[in-house]
């Protein structure tokens, strides 16, 4: 806020309080083209703090006097760059997440291979052992000499 009265600030150049560079060459610039109005970003100093604004600028008296007005877009600026610090972190944290889910899947994969693969062992044991007639639980009883049936 330049907290002026108005008669300090009309007929002044602009950048007469020297608190922005960017706003002189935004206005030297304007002034020196053809167009009507313009519209840029610039930073000023105000109370000892760098702030950001958004100028809109429009000539007026055939190109000889012109109006700029700024509106202070320093929080918004603040709240976006946070806004993409925050996505940045988030992109990263999905990045690690993804790798470490990934890593546990193919964990899990590799767990599921080698019990199949104990699985079809112990099966082909099992089969082996019938074949040779070790293991018949199904088909034969088991009994004491002393009960046996006679």
């Amino acid at each position: 806020m330049l907290r002026l009265p108005a008669e300090a600030i009309v007929g002044q150049n602009v950048g007469f309080r020297h608190t922005s560079p960017d706003l002189a060459e935004f206005a030297r610039g304007f002034f020196a083209c053809p167009a009507q109005q313009a519209v840029r970003e610039i930073k000023s100093e105000v109370n000892g703090a760098v702030r950001q604004y958004l100028v809109v600028a429009r000539k007026y008296h055939g190109g000889q006097a012109a109006v700029f007005i700024g509106m202070d877009i320093t929080d918004s600026r603040r709240a976006q760059e946070e806004i993409r610090r925050l996505n940045r972190d988030l992109e990263h944290r999905v990045v690690e997440r993804t790798a470490q889910l990934t890593a546990a899947n193919r964990e899990l994969e590799n767990e599921i291979a080698r019990r199949k693969r104990a699985e079809a062992e112990i099966q082909k044991a099992l089969e082996k052992e019938r074949e040779l007639g070790l293991l018949n639980l199904a088909s034969s009883r088991w009994y004491p000499t002393s009960s046996a049936p006679r």
